[in-house]
């Protein structure tokens, strides 16, 4: 029997909600859920464990619940997959995990006549910025890095964060598109389009005032 996945397309939304609406499906789904957005006007986010400082000043930022480097928003396509507790893709080891997403990716992207490979390396880069230090298993395309992402495990289950950096001659509605025809085929999945709900919405409003726009989580390193 074919498993059944979420798939959440609203937004543009602020990176602050953005974030926020991320961790809030977290501790919510009972199955997992694809969410693809953009951020509504140009901003940078910062990995959990980065500091601040490392970003050019003046710039407007918010700090992500996952880990990795900074990335620029605004032109990318970014999706998130929200994995609950009991799924088989929580207890794998998270390279592995994430071989297995970027090889979704690396199968949609190609259905738009891009031929990408993983980056193979397993020397760490150097830098602040997500897409100028490629790691392990991150998509390549003409000699740069085309997607990345970072991982977060809680009690609840795995928050998966990635960004897709937009070829020229490619539209966002192309992307996601391919995105999600990648998912299809790798997963092997339904998918069932939802609205946000009340009750994450509301969870996400308050994550977003008292946590994601607050001094204290953003410059807390």
């Amino acid at each position: 029997m074919m498993q059944t996945w979420s798939l959440v397309l609203e937004g543009p939304f602020n990176g602050e909600l953005n974030m926020a609406l991320d961790e809030a499906y977290l501790g919510w789904v009972s199955h997992p859920l694809l969410r693809i957005y953009r951020f509504s006007e140009p901003m940078i986010s910062i990995g959990y464990f980065q500091k601040w400082k490392e970003i050019p000043q003046g710039s407007k930022f918010v700090r992500r619940y996952t880990g990795g480097g900074a990335v620029y928003h605004g032109e990318d396509c970014t999706y998130t997959l929200v994995f609950p507790k009991n799924h088989s893709l929580v207890h794998q080891p998270a390279r592995e995990s994430y071989y297995i997403i970027h090889k979704a990716l690396e199968r949609g992207i190609g259905r738009l006549g891009l031929k990408t490979e993983f980056y193979e390396d397993e020397k760490k880069q150097e830098g602040s910025f997500c897409f100028l230090k490629p790691v392990k298993y991150d998509l390549m395309w003409e000699n740069r890095k085309i997607a990345g992402a970072a991982q977060r495990r809680n009690r609840h289950g795995l928050l998966h964060q990635g960004s897709i950096a937009i070829p020229r001659g490619v539209c966002f509605k192309e992307m996601v598109g391919a995105v999600i025809e990648g998912f299809l085929e790798t997963f092997q999945v339904d998918f069932l389009e939802e609205n946000i709900s009340p009750e994450v919405w509301g969870r996400a409003v308050e994550l977003e005032e008292k946590k994601y726009k607050s001094f204290e989580w953003n410059y807390m390193r």
